[in-house]
């Protein structure tokens, strides 16, 4: 059910696409491996820019975002390289079908965001109505478009609206014509949208929580001290860790906001800051940065700049790289602890010493990390993998796939997740 807007939504058109996905998750049955096999084929076609649907979707999400089409591109191809048919039918096999219609409000920052919950869904029989991202809502809909050239009947099980965020008597709609609603956002997104103790109250008695909230979250990275860089070959870590920091201009929850040089002489992150700092240079000839932020964006990275470059001047162990204009940063700080980005390219780099310092170092993250990459192998990797699962880790992963986690990563504490699968 893909559902182009012309006028504005309505009350009604939400009740009407509400009823009639219900239905059709009782009456268009599609197998879960047939479910995944169509899901595999709209991924491959909806990050497609060198089809006339996808150089137009991504020229619109690029003139409402600020972000070149390039990267757009490379950020999607990214997120949907997990999404291929074997890797969909695997799991196919392992959910339990479910005749739920979900209801997902997506972010207003990122193009995407969201897919491999709105997939899982789908693949285990739900319906699902989709609030697209005000800022990207094409992607979902050519999503949705794609589904049903190639199964109607899965096509019948997915609607997509977007509305403002102003429209709140709609977003509660929807809350109210769904058996399970997922948010993603920032915390107050989160919060304002999490139902009552009563409405959150088991369905029907089958366990399952109906609600998910998937709110603010960062990432970081390891290099370890036995990683070999330099040279500007693309399997170096910088190179692969410019690939994380770039895509989806550090917006996500999968970005590097941070990372930790495991650094026994005390030059090594140093001069790995100098590389991270090259490779991100390279990679903007080919990804362009955004030409114009917004005013808030702009100014927090000209904070953590001007910041960076007075404490190196008053005598600080800090170091700043900058690409031209606000394209990118490097803060080296020798001294900090786990600093967030405001994204657009703005990384830190820290040394860490041991596992025990690295625990300290992450203290202010923790139980707010989604995912960590790790390059090369830590002298103390069994206490650094278990110090990151603490800290609330649901991804760890190699340097370079920071952004393409699979179909089965447990996003969040991973309970939508857990509540698909299994007997």
């Amino acid at each position: 059910m893909v559902l182009e807007q012309v006028t504005p939504i309505l009350a009604d058109d939400l009740r009407r696409a509400a009823a009639a996905l219900r239905a059709a998750a009782l009456d268009a049955f599609v197998s879960p491996p047939e479910a995944a096999s169509t899901l595999a084929q709209a991924c491959a076609e909806v990050c497609r820019p060198d089809t006339s649907r996808g150089r137009e979707m991504f020229e619109r999400i690029a003139e409402r975002s600020g972000y070149s089409e390039e990267l757009l591109a490379k950020s999607i191809e990214a997120l949907t390289a997990p999404f291929s048919r074997a890797q969909l039918e695997a799991f196919s096999r392992k959910v339990r079908p479910r005749r739920h219609l979900v209801g997902f409000v997506m972010p207003g920052n990122l193009p995407g965001a969201g897919l491999h919950e709105v997939a899982i869904a789908l693949i285990a029989g739900c319906s699902v109505i989709v609030k697209a991202t005000a800022s990207a809502p094409d992607f979902m809909h050519n999503f949705a478009d794609s589904i049903g050239r190639y199964s109607p009947g899965l096509a019948s099980r997915i609607a997509v609206f977007n509305w403002s965020r102003e429209q709140t008597e709609l977003t509660a709609m929807l809350r109210e014509s769904c058996d399970r609603i997922v948010v993603f956002g920032d915390d107050d997104t989160v919060a304002n949208l999490s139902p009552s103790a009563r409405f959150r109250a088991a369905i029907a008695g089958n366990g399952d929580e109906c609600f998910a909230g998937f709110g603010h979250r960062v990432s970081g990275a390891i290099v370890a001290a036995d990683s070999s860089m330099g040279g500007g070959r693309n399997d170096a870590p910088e190179a692969l860790l410019a690939r994380d920091v770039t895509l989806f201009e550090q917006r996500g929850c999968l970005s590097p906001h941070h990372i930790f040089v495991e650094d026994g002489d005390r030059t090594h992150a140093s001069v790995f800051a100098a590389r991270m700092a090259e490779a991100i240079e390279r990679l903007a000839r080919a990804l362009p940065p955004p030409r114009q932020l917004r005013l808030e964006d702009a100014a927090a990275v000209r904070r953590a700049r001007e910041s960076a470059r007075w404490r190196g001047l008053g005598g600080d162990s800090v170091q700043l790289w900058e690409g031209a204009g606000l394209g990118w940063t490097v803060i080296y700080d020798r001294e900090a602890r786990f600093t967030e980005s405001p994204g657009f390219r703005t990384l830190y780099v820290s040394p860490f010493f041991e596992a025990a310092d690295l625990e300290h170092r992450l203290e202010p993250v923790r139980g707010r990390v989604e995912a960590f990459a790790i390059a090369g192998r830590p002298r103390e990797n069994d206490q650094i993998r278990a110090l990151l699962r603490e800290s609330g880790a649901s991804y760890v992963c190699a340097a370079g796939a920071m952004q393409s986690p699979p179909i089965e990563w447990p996003h969040g504490d991973g309970a939508f997740l857990r509540s698909m699968v299994g007997g």
